[in-house]
């Protein structure tokens, strides 16, 4: 993933929930302006045209300033697409025949082909944590956006499931070098920063 992608990406939930809590049209309209200001710079990769994606990034903006109604169910549906588009990019991995997503970034930063084979079960199982945590998310979004009140279904889609990946992320390296002391483990910023550089190679 592109840094300036994952700037926007990341910046989208918390300005959707200050949109919400506020009730500000200004910030839901700034929301839609980075969903499509995503899709921008996503574009490359599926031949939109740059021009045209950044009018229709600033159209939806505009369309959010006189009738905040119209992205209402943008702000609704980019949650649960969110955690859906991570399951995915995980799940599709633990398919016969592919390496689960886990295990190719052990492989590319920290173990080559020689990953020990009870790394090889380990990496499997985050895998499927990553699957399974994000689908769980997206239910529970659904739920309470049908049964909760507003504010209480942005702070849990918009920040504290976030918070909860983040979590995931970080907590998993403190765990992993002490069930697994005898191997090398790269700190998760490192990685974080190697994932940046060749996501295209990762998540092809």
């Amino acid at each position: 993933m592109k840094l300036p992608l994952a700037a926007v990406l990341g910046a989208g939930p918390l300005v959707l929930h200050l949109a919400i809590v506020w009730e500000s049209w200004a910030l839901l309209a700034g929301f839609a302006a980075i969903a499509a200001a995503a899709a921008a710079l996503d574009g490359g990769a599926h031949r939109f045209p740059p021009g045209a994606l950044a009018l229709a990034a600033l159209g939806i903006a505009g369309l959010a300033l006189l009738d905040a109604r119209a992205v209402v169910p943008l702000a609704f549906v980019w949650p649960a697409a969110a955690y859906l588009a991570v399951a995915w990019v995980f799940g599709r991995t633990l398919r016969r025949g592919r390496v689960p997503l886990v295990e190719r970034m052990a492989r590319m930063i920290d173990h080559g082909e020689h990953l020990p084979h009870e790394l090889v079960r380990y990496t499997r199982v985050l895998t499927w944590v990553w699957t399974l945590l994000p689908l769980a998310m997206a239910v529970a979004s659904v739920l309470l956006a049908r049964f909760a009140s507003t504010v209480a279904w942005s702070f849990f889609s918009n920040v504290l499931s976030y918070a909860v990946l983040a979590a995931l992320f970080f907590a998993e390296y403190p765990y992993r070098v002490r069930r697994f002391p005898q191997y090398a483990h790269t700190h998760p910023l490192a990685v974080a920063a190697c994932l940046a550089r060749r996501a295209p190679e990762l998540f092809r």
